[in-house]
């Protein structure tokens, strides 16, 4: 989880308001403002943090006086001063211009002296962040950077893979709030898998099948939920344990036949002949554990099928067709990795239930037979 603040010092949104309401909601940390914010937004509601940053020039300027927080411009020389407020005073922090290697290296100094530091870049180029976070790792300093928009933040967040402690963006609409927070605070559920036995296996002809090839490499236990039937899916493994004769290509998973549905994230949906570069899907660990992953691409070719029919103990019944050969394989209780043509009546694979009827992917409440 990353902060976020929103900045409405230069918004043109007329109901700053609004924007407050959606911070708070969306868990948003913090509103950095000034006195001509305040005046149009009213009192400072306790229910979020209120950042002071007075702009820059004249010593940098004096804070709001019912700020939670102020962050001061870094004038080059006073810094050893700035740190020793930092530290008997949690309230205060530093925001630096990175503009060259001078700069930088006082960026640096921020963060090993553990100090709240705001930077600002300006160069595109994530490198000087980068530079940054490595020299306060383990220093307890929170470290902040300013974005231009919601994809922006995207970006940042991945430097170093787990980006800065905080990322502050001036919203053009209560859509951009929202958007930051859910960016921000990322909603990666926990789906309850289920054992299902299987019923029946048998050869299903010739079709075209997904291989699905992700920008990330899976874990051992963790695969796509991919099925016949919008409600039910089995956890197809990825390509990480070793075969003979190929090498491991742990991005991928041979993920079913072009009509099959794989749980995209854990509301909806998409037929495996869909998916497209750049696409989202979610990668499900054997204990349920999901996170968001990018296709990188999907790749189709037309090869021999099997068919795969299971049960689960309350009735439910799950379908798949997937590629008929060995190396293709579903994941078992415990991540026990079963190869497809192995599978027989009396086989445990472990699947999801969820929505039993839908519509353009989502999950929808009418009568929905699938047979």
């Amino acid at each position: 989880m990353t902060t976020a603040w929103i900045d409405l010092r230069d918004s043109k949104f007329e109901q700053l308001s609004e924007m407050v309401d959606a911070a708070i909601e969306n868990s948003i940390e913090g509103v950095v403002f000034d006195d001509e914010t305040k005046a149009r937004i009213g009192a400072c509601r306790s229910e979020i943090k209120w950042i002071s940053i007075p702009r820059a020039g004249n010593g940098g300027g004096n804070p709001a006086p019912d700020a939670d927080a102020c962050v001061r411009h870094h004038d080059a020389g006073g810094l050893d001063l700035t740190a020793v407020a930092a530290r008997n005073n949690h309230r205060s922090g530093v925001l630096i211009d990175v503009r060259d290697k001078q700069s930088l290296d006082e960026a640096c100094a921020a963060v090993r002296a553990g100090m709240l530091t705001v930077v600002q870049f300006k160069d595109p180029t994530k490198i000087p962040l980068e530079i940054v976070l490595a020299s306060g790792a383990n220093r307890g300093a929170k470290v902040m950077t300013f974005v231009s928009n919601v994809e922006d933040a995207k970006i940042v967040m991945s430097v170093l893979e787990s980006g800065p402690d905080g990322v502050i963006m001036t919203p053009r609409s209560v859509a951009d709030v929202t958007a930051l927070g859910r960016t921000c605070s990322p909603r990666n559920v926990r789906l309850a898998l289920k054992e299902f036995e299987v019923t029946e296996v048998t050869n299903a002809g010739t079709g075209d099948r997904v291989c699905v090839d992700t920008c990330s490499n899976f874990g051992l236990d963790e695969g796509l939920l991919v099925g016949s039937f919008g409600g039910t899916f089995l956890l197809c493994c990825s390509e990480t344990h070793p075969l003979p004769y190929m090498k491991t290509r742990p991005f991928r998973v041979n993920a079913g036949a072009v009509n099959s549905y794989i749980l995209s994230s854990a509301e909806r949906t998409n037929y495996l002949s869909e998916l497209r570069q750049g696409d989202p899907v979610i990668g499900v660990t054997i204990d349920g554990q999901t996170r968001e992953l990018v296709v990188g691409r999907a790749k189709i070719e037309t090869r021999p099928l099997i068919l795969v029919k299971a049960r689960s103990a309350d009735g439910q019944g799950a379908s798949i067709v997937l590629q008929n050969d060995w190396h293709v394989r579903v994941l078992g209780p415990g991540g026990a990795v079963l190869n497809v043509t192995e599978l027989h009546p009396g086989s445990v694979v472990v699947g999801h239930s969820g929505s039993q009827a839908r519509h353009v992917g989502m999950p929808i409440d009418e009568y929905c037979l699938e047979q």
